[in-house]
């Protein structure tokens, strides 16, 4: 008898997701080049008023697949000289014939800590480049992540994203075009 996916698995494997990749982040070294070539990607990003252009350093959508459909996650990772910006989408659920295709929705992503009913669908992770080569991050308030287009030939996405930090002391956002990805 297939079991469906309750909530609460929802829940915990987007919280093993996101401490996964905030967990890599946090080890990785700060100046690593781009682990894969996206000549035409461009995205800026703001945090408090500062405003840095951006190196893509990774990109990945990947599934969890059930008997009776699955989940589709985005992460992408970029750095500038004195921040560096995560993004993280969970996306779905699939019937098994859209859950192969390599694409996510056309949406709006939101991620909400708190209240009695959290959200946690786009999470952006920003931290600061501290004296020690390594990053301090904010402990993300509300965020949003906008799709509003992606080429599964090319493989290359484009969208904004928004987000406060902190008890809302940390505000931030930015945009990416033709952000590349890969898929697993």
């Amino acid at each position: 008898m297939k079991r469906p996916i309750t909530y609460r698995q929802t829940l915990l494997l987007t919280a093993a997701l996101y401490a996964f990749t905030f967990g890599f982040t946090a080890c990785q070294h700060p100046i690593d080049d781009p682990s894969f070539s996206c000549p035409d990607m461009d995205m800026t990003a703001s945090i408090n008023g500062q405003t840095r252009k951006m190196m893509q350093t990774n990109s990945i959508i990947f599934r969890q697949e059930t008997d009776s459909g699955g989940l589709k996650y985005w992460s992408m990772e970029s750095i500038s000289d004195s921040f560096k910006i995560v993004l993280n989408v969970t996306d779905g659920m699939f019937d098994q014939n859209a859950i192969k295709n390599d694409t996510i929705r056309l949406d709006t992503f939101t991620f909400r800590r708190g209240s009695t009913n959290p959200i946690h669908k786009g999470l952006v992770m920003a931290g600061i480049y501290n004296a020690n080569g390594l990053y301090d991050f904010f402990n993300t308030d509300s965020s949003a992540i906008i799709i509003r287009w992606i080429n599964t030939k090319r493989q290359v996405i484009a969208g904004t994203f928004f987000f406060t930090a902190d008890n809302k002391r940390v505000a931030g956002g930015g945009t990416f075009n033709s952000a590349c990805y890969v898929t697993q």
